[in-house]
């Protein structure tokens, strides 16, 4: 390759492509950018049930837990979850509390099973009829 011309045309074409190819790495890694901290408007518990367990007092959560993140895995999620005492005239008394920690990993936009027993300690006998809660406490992931 002797030809001056030829060579130059060869060195901005490869120069040219560097710059291209840079750029459009750099775009890239931009996009794709860190993972926010989850919250609890990242999840949801499509039918989630709380069945009866041994005693009155113990019972089986089940379900599903969504990650709607499309950036970070769920790796715990912390519930509380209430037990009221619930009147017919709807007046409600909160009668048990307690936490419940899910510990499954949960890739972005995937769901998992999960299914844990939950105890409320020792629950009054209800004057009306018994409905429990649950409230996100919070949610860690990578």
């Amino acid at each position: 390759m002797n030809n001056p011309l030829v060579r130059s045309v060869l060195v901005a074409s490869a120069i040219i492509a560097c710059v291209v190819a840079a750029s459009s790495c750099t775009r890239d890694h931009k996009t794709a950018g860190p993972a926010g901290p989850l919250t609890a408007a990242d999840l949801s518990f499509p039918g989630m049930q709380m069945r009866p367990g041994g005693n009155a007092s113990t019972f089986t959560l089940i379900g599903r837990v969504k990650n709607k993140s499309v950036h970070a895995t769920i790796s715990e999620v912390t519930l509380r979850m209430t037990m009221e005492d619930v009147l017919v005239s709807g007046a409600a008394t909160t009668v048990g509390e307690t936490k419940v920690f899910l510990r499954k990993e949960v890739p972005p936009a995937e769901s998992r099973d999960f299914e844990e027993k939950v105890s409320f300690g020792d629950l009054p006998k209800p004057k009306g009829r018994f409905e429990w809660n649950y409230s996100v406490v919070e949610v860690k992931g990578k």
